[in-house]
């Protein structure tokens, strides 16, 4: 098995996505990162693959998927807006929500399986919001993938100041810093940590 390891960074084309593509390419050169993106385009870096993908439809993440072979880190990253209240939020834009941030994840994660089996890494990173934790989807999918040596982990991105929320939101972090963390600590998971929901300075959050 070829030592380069492949990161797979799900929702890559701004925001929180495209930093964790910057800094994995500019920290680990000898390495490769494939990002999706809805619509085509270029980060200027030869190590860095862009793949076609639209987490809201079924058959575009199945066709990206046919088109990787091996994956041992995958970064589902894709996310719409910010958490809003659910009685003020619009049926339609609810049904978004629930498609972007729930379903969405789960068939990309489906989708990738067999190359994350062929991975060595076998590391499926959630990002996670605290009102919007993936709690019982995580441990389900802990459940059944634990015995095959995959670490399934859920992280907390922070506050942070991006062009999809909180942009100018007093206390934020810059996305730089958020992303920086959360790669200290995803580059330190094990197996066996599969129970931990963490945030982006690799401190554990109570379940």
């Amino acid at each position: 098995m070829s030592s380069q390891q492949i990161t797979l960074v799900v929702g890559g084309s701004r925001g929180i996505g495209a930093e964790f593509v910057r800094q994995i390419a500019q920290s680990h050169p000898w390495d490769k990162v494939i990002a999706t993106v809805r619509s085509p385009r270029s980060f200027g870096n030869p190590k860095v693959e862009t793949l076609q993908l639209d987490i809201n439809a079924t058959e575009s993440i199945k066709a990206a998927a046919t088109q990787v072979e091996r994956v041992d880190t995958l970064i589902v990253s894709a996310a719409i807006g910010k958490d809003e209240l659910i009685l003020m939020t619009p049926e339609e834009g609810f049904r978004n929500y629930l498609e972007t941030k729930i379903l969405g994840p789960l068939r990309v994660v489906k989708a990738f399986l067999p190359a994350l089996r062929a991975g060595k890494l076998k590391r499926i990173i959630l990002l996670s919001s605290y009102s919007g934790s993936l709690t019982k989807q995580k441990v389900q999918l802990d459940n059944e993938l634990n015995d095959d040596g995959f670490a399934v982990i859920p992280i907390h991105p922070g506050w942070v100041a991006t062009d999809m929320d909180n942009a100018f939101g007093e206390g934020a972090i810059l996305v730089d810093e958020s992303v920086a963390g959360m790669l200290k600590a995803i580059e330190s998971l094990r197996h066996g940590d599969s129970t931990k929901y963490l945030q982006y300075d690799g401190q554990e959050v109570p379940w």
